[in-house]
C-alpha cells in the first residue's frame, strides 16, 4: 500500500495535500471500499503515511489538527521534492537526436529509467531500418518494441513523451513505427480464389488481419493456403464458427485453430472440440511450434482461471518432449506466449 500512496502523491500536482482527500484517491485507486479493507484499510494507511514520513518522502504541516480516524495522523502533509540526478549522460540525449526529441526526460528525470532507455533504443533501431520493415497492426508493434500487445492503451505510453526529430517528415509515430489500428471489424474472410473446405480460426485480431492479408497476396499461411478465416475475439469464436454453417457445409470442411499459449486460449481451442465435436478441429501444430521456438515468454496481464484437466488435454496435441516441458513452464510460472508473435512480416520472411 505505501508504494500506491507514494505513486499518487508524486503524481499530484500540487506538493501540499490533505489526508482526506489521499485516502479517497487512494480507495479510488484501487477499486473501492471492499479492497481497501482487503489490503489492511485505514490502519495500513496512517502506517504507510507514517513511514512516508520517516523516509522523509512528506513531511506533516504542523499546525494541522489530526486526522479523525484512530491511530491520529495529521490532516494534512507536505511532498518533499528531493533533487534528482540525471541517469541519462549529455550524450545520450545526443546520440539519438537525429530521430529522436528526448527533451521530456531532461525535466523529468526519475523517469530517465533503463527501461525506458531500452524502449528508446528499440524505437531508434526499428526506424533507422524502417524501410526493410513491412507495415503492421498496432498490437504487433507494441509487443515487438514494448514486450507487451497491449502497451498502447496504458498511461505510461513512451510515445506520449517523447517526439520524432522534424526534418524527418513523419506525420505520426504510427507513420514512423509502420503500424496501423485495425478499425474494421471484419470477423469472416473467405478467399475467392481456393476452395479447398480449408477454415483456419484465429484468437486474436491483430493474427487475422496479417492472414487476410497474406491470402489476399497468395501468400501461404505455414504452407497452407485457407479457403476461409474466422476471427472472434477470445470466446466469441465460438459464435463466429456457429455462424459459418449457414455459409458453408460444416461437415465438409478442416479446420485448424491457432491462438495464445495461456489458459485461456487453451481453453478456447478445447470449448471448441467440445462443443463441436463432430466437426474436424485441430491445432495448427506448426504455428505453436514456432511461438515456442521464439523463446518470448511475457506475463499474465490479468489473472487466468487454470484448470489442470485443461493443461493435461492440451498436452496430447504436443508429441514432442521438449515442447510439453515448455508448456508446463508457463503454466507453472503464469507466463504466456501471444500469438501476436507471428506477424505479417514473420511469414512473409519465411514463406514463398
Amino acid at each position: 500500500m505505501k508504494e500506491k500512496i507514494k505513486r499518487l502523491i508524486e503524481k499530484s500536482k500540487n506538493k501540499s495535500f490533505k489526508t482526506m482527500d489521499l485516502e479517497k484517491s487512494l480507495i479510488k485507486a484501487l477499486g473501492g471500499e471492499t479492497v481497501y479493507d482487503l489490503v489492511g484499510g485505514y490502519k495500513a494507511f496512517a502506517e504507510a503515511i507514517l513511514t512516508l514520513e520517516k523516509e522523509d518522502s512528506i513531511r506533516e504541516v504542523k499546525a494541522s489538527p489530526y486526522y479523525y480516524k484512530k491511530p491520529y495522523i495529521k490532516s494534512k502533509y507536505i511532498r518533499i521534492d528531493h533533487k534528482i540526478e540525471s541517469a541519462w549522460d549529455t550524450y545520450t540525449f545526443m546520440v539519438y537526436s537525429d530521430i529522436l526529441d528526448l527533451s521530456y526526460f531532461k525535466s523529468h528525470k526519475s523517469e530517465q529509467t533503463d527501461l525506458n532507455l531500452k524502449y528508446v533504443q528499440r524505437i531508434y533501431t526499428f526506424i533507422q531500418k524502417r524501410e526493410e520493415r513491412f507495415l503492421a497492426s498496432r498490437e504487433e508493434r507494441a509487443l515487438e518494441i514494448f514486450d507487451d500487445e497491449k502497451y498502447f492503451t496504458t498511461a505510461e505510453n513512451l510515445l506520449n513523451k517523447i517526439k520524432l526529430n522534424p526534418n524527418l517528415n513523419f506525420h505520426s509515430f504510427d507513420d514512423a513505427l509502420k503500424m496501423e489500428k485495425n478499425t474494421r471489424m471484419f470477423v469472416f474472410f473467405e478467399n475467392k480464389d481456393i476452395s479447398n473446405n480449408q477454415v483456419l480460426i484465429l484468437e486474436n485480431q491483430s493474427t487475422f488481419f496479417a492472414a487476410k492479408r497474406l491470402l489476399s497476396e497468395n501468400i501461404s499461411f505455414f504452407e497452407k493456403k485457407y479457403q476461409f478465416i474466422i476471427w472472434g475475439q477470445g470466446k466469441g469464436i465460438i459464435k463466429q464458427l456457429e455462424m459459418l454453417s449457414r455459409i458453408i457445409d460444416p461437415m465438409v470442411v478442416t479446420i485448424d485453430y491457432f491462438g495464445d499459449m495461456d489458459p485461456e486460449g487453451y481453453f478456447i481451442f478445447l470449448k471448441l472440440k467440445e462443443k463441436f465435436s463432430n466437426l474436424k478441429i485441430q491445432l495448427l501444430s506448426v504455428a505453436y511450434e514456432r511461438l515456442l521456438e521464439e523463446n518470448r515468454f511475457y506475463p499474465y496481464h490479468q489473472k487466468q482461471n487454470k484448470n489442470d484437466k485443461v493443461l493435461e488435454d492440451i498436452l496430447s496435441y504436443f508429441e514432442k518432449e521438449k515442447h510439453q516441458q515448455v508448456i508446463k513452464k508457463l503454466w507453472e510460472e503464469n507466463l504466456r506466449i501471444p500469438q501476436e508473435i507471428i506477424t505479417y512480416e514473420y511469414i512473409r520472411r519465411r514463406e514463398k
